[in-house]
């Protein structure tokens, strides 16, 4: 039912962006300081596009990620910690947009990537983990298929490889009958194993 709600919805909402909001802001080269870092984002600016005029949704938020570093976006619901998440992985809604700031990963700048190049990174350099199970899952497939189909076609590995693969995922989060939630549609696992089946994907 979300995933049907959140498609009427896209459907039947009004949509149209002027022209000019159709922009994306040339990169800025992060300082020196940030050369150590494996993620650097400057004065990142995200907005969105309506007909009552832009909004902006993350207003300028800077901060390094080094290797082996653990860091915490901290702020209450609707302060931009998603969107600038989304930002990052290239993966904003419909009519959001970068318009300003840099975002450097492992030493290449992001926001001069298109589609194909986000493609590369996503999956193996870099990933995100929803923090709503339920509705980042799809539950008309298997634990196994959404874990399997991914693998085989960013990976190329075999129908059996991905499978053996995604099996030993799932042991590794801590999964302790692995085949049994590798055969299981996401509605029939509770919050914290899904949570467990997004970390292993």
């Amino acid at each position: 039912f979300v995933l049907f709600a959140n498609a009427l919805r896209d459907a039947l909402e009004d949509r149209t962006l002027p022209a000019a909001r159709r922009r994306r802001a040339a990169a800025t080269t992060a300082p020196d300081d940030a050369t150590d870092a494996l993620l650097a984002v400057r004065d990142l600016r995200v907005g969105y596009a309506y007909r009552t005029g832009d909004v902006e949704v993350v207003h300028g938020i800077s901060f390094d990620v080094r290797p082996g570093e653990v860091l915490g976006l901290v702020g209450e619901s609707g302060s931009g910690k998603s969107q600038t998440a989304l930002s990052i992985l290239g993966l904003l809604p419909y009519g959001g947009e970068i318009t300003a700031g840099s975002i450097r990963f492992d030493g290449q700048e992001l926001t001069r990537l298109g589609p194909g190049g986000y493609t590369r990174l996503r999956g193996s350099e870099i990933a995100y983990v929803p923090q709503e199970p339920m509705s980042n899952l799809d539950p008309t497939f298997t634990v196994g298929s959404q874990l399997v189909v991914p693998m085989r076609r960013k990976l190329g590995l075999s129908a059996a490889d991905a499978r053996a693969r995604a099996l030993e995922l799932l042991s590794h989060v801590g999964i302790h009958d692995p085949e049994k939630v590798f055969a299981s549609y996401p509605f029939q696992l509770s919050g914290g194993m899904a949570q467990r089946v997004l970390i292993a994907g």
